[in-house]
């Protein structure tokens, strides 16, 4: 059995990654998308620290990595060391 952590310990490695994902929007010039992006991670890590506020964030680093999908061809990348999150379905 797997022991599931709490959202109190994911909530600041999902909002730092959400951030670096902001950062690498404004790189590539998709600053609208960033500053929404932004403030619905301000609003999520600043509420209750639970699990529909880690389901929030989860969703914002996959909006983010959309983006930048959408983004110029510019190649942007992460700084080394973020951890990896699992999709909002998978823990």
């Amino acid at each position: 059995m797997v022991a599931q952590s709490s959202p109190a310990e994911e909530l600041p490695a999902l909002y730092r990654a959400t951030l670096d994902l902001v950062g690498a929007l404004e790189r590539c010039g998709q600053r609208t998308a960033a500053t929404a992006i932004r403030r619905d991670a301000i609003a999520a890590y600043s509420a209750a620290w639970d699990d529909h506020q880690r389901g929030v964030l989860i969703g914002l680093v996959e909006r983010g990595r959309k983006e930048l999908g959408r983004g110029s061809p510019q190649r942007v990348s992460l700084p080394a060391g973020r951890p990896a999150f699992p999709a909002a379905g998978g823990r």
